[in-house]
C-alpha cells in the first residue's frame, strides 16, 4: 500500500526522472504560475533552454556561477522540449543548481505563451524577477552585469 501511495504520489506531481535528474514537467496552467512575480520573493532567474541551442549554454553557465556566487539568487531552468533521456547532460555539465522543468503534454506554443506572452520561440529567452514584484524579459545572450541589474542586485555578492 506504501508504493501504491509513493507511485501515485510521484505521478501527481509530474516528475519525470531521467539518468538520476527529476524534471517537472508543465502545462499551460504551471506554466502560468511558475512565471507569476509574486510568487519570486527572492532574485530569480527563468532560463527557458534548449538542448541544441549553445547560446543557451552560454547563459546557463552564467546563471549558475552567479547563483554559485550569491545565494539570493534563485535558479530555474525550463527545457523547452519535453524531458528526455539525456536533457539532464547540459545542466549537469555546467553545474546548473535549481528546480528543472520540461515542457509537458500540452501544445508546445500554450505552455511558451503561457511562460511568456510576448516570446516568439527565440532561444534563449530569460525571465528575470528581482524579488520585489519586478521583473523583465531577455532574449539573446546576456551579460553578468545587466543580469545583475535586472536582478535588483548591487555589485557586491553574498555568499
Amino acid at each position: 500500500m506504501k508504493r501504491l501511495f509513493a507511485v501515485l504520489a510521484a505521478s501527481a506531481m509530474s516528475l519525470s526522472v531521467w539518468a538520476g535528474a527529476a524534471f517537472q514537467t508543465l502545462d499551460r496552467q504551471s506554466a502560468s504560475a511558475l512565471v507569476q512575480p509574486a510568487r519570486h520573493n527572492h532574485p530569480t532567474i527563468v532560463a527557458l533552454w534548449s538542448s541544441e541551442c549553445p547560446h543557451c549554454k552560454k547563459n546557463l553557465a552564467l546563471y549558475a556561477h552567479v547563483a554559485k556566487r550569491d545565494k539570493r539568487v534563485r535558479l530555474v531552468t525550463i527545457a523547452a522540449e519535453p524531458a528526455w533521456a539525456g536533457l539532464a547532460a547540459p545542466l549537469d555539465k555546467l553545474g546548473v543548481p535549481g528546480d528543472r522543468y520540461a515542457y509537458g503534454d500540452d501544445a508546445s506554443e500554450a505552455i511558451a505563451h503561457a511562460l511568456d506572452p510576448g516570446w516568439r520561440g527565440e532561444l534563449p529567452r530569460t525571465l528575470v524577477f528581482d524579488g520585489r514584484g519586478g521583473h523583465v524579459a531577455v532574449s539573446g545572450v546576456i551579460d553578468e552585469q545587466t543580469l545583475r541589474r535586472a536582478l535588483g542586485l548591487s555589485g557586491t555578492t553574498r555568499k
